[in-house]
């Protein structure tokens, strides 16, 4: 079977078998693709794609599990978890969704997200929390190195009355920490913000 191109074309026809040949290897490709890594790479980019959903909508909520003092009972602090409250799925755990988070890059973007929403919340009830009272995040190693890490956390503490709350950073184990340059600059610089808040604390 001969499908004509054009009259004036030196190459004015070509076989419909060749064509038909190119479409099967084109298939086969695409199934050993497929068969091989493709369907999770799929899943993959489709999680992605709704978590970024997820990130825009603000769906992504933080809840408080306190911590308690071992010799009076009281409430000296919280650790910061996060859940997805999805719109038809309810409360999505961290399990299901962080690795792609990390894997994506997007745990940042989400951490940041997390540290102006917990600081509008605990605005409301700032008055009644004790002093010193502790607020714990998780972040990973990669966002230690973030440029705009020190910024985040000056603008979480320094909303708040000297000495009321006391951010605290706990790395995440799942990766090692690279010591880069930016790494040591933001260390040092979280350790000098820290030691202002501390002044700052002792002059009231």
């Amino acid at each position: 079977i001969a499908l004509q191109l054009g009259n004036r074309s030196p190459h004015a026809s070509f076989s419909a078998g060749s064509m038909m040949g190119l479409v099967i290897v084109s298939m086969m490709v695409s199934i050993y693709f497929f068969m091989h890594g493709g369907q999770h790479q799929i899943a993959y980019a489709f999680k992605k794609y709704l978590l970024k959903q997820a990130i825009i909508h603000h769906e992504l909520k933080p809840y408080m599990q306190p911590v308690v003092s071992s010799t009076d009972g009281r409430v000296i602090g919280g650790e910061i978890l996060l859940r997805w409250l999805h719109p038809k799925k309810g409360i999505v755990y961290p399990v299901d969704f962080i690795c792609v988070a990390e894997r994506s890059g997007l745990i940042v973007t989400i951490t940041k997200q997390l540290f102006v929403r917990v600081k509008n919340e605990l605005l409301e009830i700032a008055p009644q929390l004790p002093e010193g009272f502790k607020v714990g995040f998780n972040i990973r190693a990669t966002h230690l190195g973030a440029n705009d890490l020190v910024q985040d956390c000056v603008d979480f503490i320094g909303s708040f009355k000297p000495g009321n709350i006391v951010m605290m950073l706990e790395i995440t184990e799942r990766e090692a920490i690279v010591y880069t340059d930016t790494v040591y600059s933001n260390i040092a610089a979280l350790r000098q913000a820290a030691d202002r808040q501390r002044l700052s604390a002792g002059r009231l």
